[in-house]
């Protein structure tokens, strides 16, 4: 049994627990509640932070770090744990996501990927929908970006508005101008089929988000389109291409427009839907009879 890496984890109580798990099987005398001491926490809320009825305390968790070994980035991203989890729990989408943007970068800089082609102290901003929609705001028609402008916008709190200015003026993202702001020319790249479980999280707000616009928007704003398929797997990849390239193609074509007048966003999917391990030959010889 291997050593638990934390930067493998979207929820610090499986860390919490392999770990144990993995001291256990080093000392088989180990008891929950000794582990539990070990790290700086009762018993009784080490049990309920694992069944994840209950999180870690704020005014622990510098304990906890400190008796878990954790380096100073180790400790930021187990913090960050902390924190997702609370937010999803109070349902703060957007601050969710701006958490998930640190852990992202913060998780592929240890795995040794090449996710953002920028600095390595870069902040984790790039996977936060609300910052990169912020910035692309810069782009509308007669649109002043301010903290103001940008609330309305989203309809979020101006305070939360600020933030993300201030992020993107710290990322340099984005510059002050003589009224407002204007983007510089920073690309990000990030590797084809990343696996990580932070961006499927990712993703799965950016469905939330489609899924909550669905009955606020007219039809004549929005399209929602799905269609199911017997498919040869063996094109799948060739199909990703086609998709990449239409999504392109639809982006030069809506930006090609005279006047910017709104912000629209582009999603796709494609995934299989049958258990890729079923015995479809034995499925096929059973005859209709045993379906009717």
């Amino acid at each position: 049994m291997k050593s638990p890496n934390l930067y493998t984890y979207i929820d610090y109580s499986d860390f919490l627990t392999d770990l144990f798990e993995f001291k256990k099987s080093l000392r088989p005398s180990l008891r929950q509640s000794n582990f539990a001491k070990q790290i700086g926490l009762t018993a009784s809320v080490f049990s309920e932070v694992c069944k994840k009825t209950r999180d870690i305390p704020s005014s622990n968790l510098p304990l906890v770090i400190r008796k878990l070994g954790l380096s100073t980035i180790e400790g930021r991203f187990f913090v960050d744990l902390v924190q997702l989890r609370i937010a999803k729990r109070k349902n703060k989408l957007i601050a969710a996501s701006e958490i998930e943007a640190r852990l992202n970068l913060v998780a592929h800089a240890d795995r040794g990927w090449d996710v953002v082609n920028l600095e390595e102290d870069q902040p984790a901003v790039l996977k936060s929908w609300i910052h990169m929609a912020a910035k692309e705001s810069l782009n509308l028609s007669d649109f002043i970006l301010t903290r103001e402008s940008l609330a309305r916008l989203f309809q979020i709190d101006v305070e939360m508005a600020e933030s993300v200015i201030r992020d993107l003026v710290k990322d340099r993202f984005i510059e002050p101008s003589d009224r407002s702001f204007q983007a510089k020319s920073k690309n990000v790249t990030t590797t084809k089929d990343v696996p990580s479980a932070v961006i499927q999280e990712y993703n799965r707000g950016i469905l939330d988000l489609a899924k909550n616009k669905m009955n606020k928007l007219e039809v004549h704003q929005r399209d929602y389109s799905t269609c199911l398929m017997a498919a040869d797997a063996t094109r799948i990849e060739a199909a990703k291409e086609m998709i990449k390239n239409f999504r392109r193609g639809l982006m030069t074509y809506l930006e090609g427009g005279t006047k910017k007048n709104a912000l629209f966003c582009f999603s796709a999917q494609l995934f299989r839907i049958d258990d890729p391990f079923a015995n479809v030959q034995s499925i096929r010889g059973r005859g209709n009879s045993e379906w009717r």
